[in-house]
């Protein structure tokens, strides 16, 4: 088998493919990406989308920050709380509701304060569901454990050359 090198007499021939296969991986590039492309049917919907994505992770590892530390300085606090707390700092919420005329910022806080017990009491049933799966998952996990070691401990009563 004989390798190809950069002779003079390949070159040419090496760069004309080259240029060749460049040039039509853009055709197909930029006919596969077309609405994708500036003046295409889906640009100014995705610069709207990604004009509101964060460029890291940061929004994600920031949740997890604030909750490690809201939950040493706020040991009995309930998940719902600490989730309306995050709620009320990432969303700007009060921001929002300041923004609002007077009569329609009344309205908004009268309707949330007739609506608490509802959605806390919610976030309560659903928080008792989770803390629920979760002890039966521990429970299952236990009980696995328990039945390999005592399979296990079988195995070296019975031991490799006896009979059973």
């Amino acid at each position: 088998m004989q390798f190809v090198t950069s002779s003079s007499c390949n070159r040419p021939i090496m760069k004309s493919a080259f240029v060749t296969l460049c040039q039509q991986s853009k055709v197909v590039l930029e006919r596969q990406l077309d609405d994708f492309l500036a003046g295409g049917a889906i640009d100014e919907y995705v610069k709207s989308i990604l004009n509101s994505c964060p460029l890291t992770n940061l929004v994600g590892e920031r949740l997890f920050g604030d909750l490690d530390c809201d939950m040493h300085t706020r040991r009995n606090a309930s998940l719902h709380f600490r989730s309306t707390l995050n709620m009320l700092k990432r969303d700007k919420t009060m921001s929002w509701i300041k923004k609002k005329s007077k009569l329609s910022r009344s309205k908004v806080l009268r309707d949330a304060r007739k609506h608490a017990t509802f959605w806390v009491e919610t976030s309560r049933r659903r928080e008792k569901a989770v803390r629920l799966r979760i002890r039966e998952k521990i429970v299952m996990n236990k009980q696995a454990n328990e039945s390999l070691e005592l399979k296990k401990l079988a195995k070296k009563e019975i031991g490799p050359g006896s009979c059973s």
